[in-house]
């Protein structure tokens, strides 16, 4: 749980998305509602807009890559999640080309951009700063500001976040809680998805040191350093 703080909206206009859209539902600024209360925890942020797109008419066919929602997809590949929202624990440019990537895969696939939803956590920094990832969006979440530990790298707030919202996974990006391996630990205790790899790889390869012996064991080329006659170690 994280600091007892009631934290009010900043007095900032939010521009219009970036990204045209033939939808002109992609093309409203995100609204907000409240997703904590007053009693004691910090006051969030959060807009619900539903967002459709009519399938073109033309029958999908067995061999037809294409399918209509997530969970088709998941059935179709034999998948065994479906994710249909994404909580973004992260901010600033990283966060703007994953929403663009997967709102391009999204329509590609499904003819529906907004097949996945996402929904962000926003400082009131972000926030004052107009900052674009918040209108690419399409729910919001306002969090403490200041150093990251108390917004993008708390593990436990971003676990907190993804529960109540819910979500069924979790985008860090780089930076920030992504290089935590608690991170990917907790969300897989939830049951929820971390976008990102397991908290054994972050163990092995987080530490530059231990990443450079895991190298040198499996006879990569690497940097001189002090460490650099370290014979193979078992892992």
């Amino acid at each position: 749980m994280f600091a007892a703080t009631t934290l009010p909206l900043p007095k900032t206009k939010l521009r219009a998305p970036s990204i045209a859209s033939s939808n002109p539902a992609s093309n409203r600024s995100p609204q907000s509602v409240s997703l904590y209360g007053s009693s004691g925890c910090a006051r969030g942020l959060m807009n619900e807009r539903k967002h459709s797109r009519t399938l073109s008419g033309a029958s999908k066919t067995k061999d037809d890559p294409a399918v209509a929602t997530p969970g088709e997809f998941v059935r179709r590949y034999g998948g065994k999640r479906v994710i249909e929202k994404v909580l973004i624990a992260n901010n600033g440019i990283g966060a703007v080309k994953f929403i663009r990537s997967v709102r391009r895969w999204s329509y590609e696939m499904f003819n529906n951009e907004r097949a996945i939803t996402f929904h962000a956590m926003v400082t009131p920094e972000d926030l004052k700063a107009n900052a674009e990832y918040i209108h690419l969006a399409d729910n919001f979440i306002l969090v403490p500001g200041g150093t990251n530990n108390h917004n993008y790298a708390n593990v436990d707030l971003i676990l907190d976040l993804a529960k109540r919202i819910p979500v069924q996974a979790v985008w860090a990006g780089w930076g920030h809680a992504s290089e935590n391996p608690k991170l990917p630990d907790i969300l897989h205790k939830a049951n929820i998805a971390f976008l990102g790899p397991p908290a054994s790889a972050m163990w092995a390869l987080g530490d530059k040191i231990a990443s450079s012996i895991v190298a040198q064991t499996a006879s990569v080329p690497t940097l001189p350093w002090s460490g650099s006659e370290t014979g193979p170690v078992s892992l």
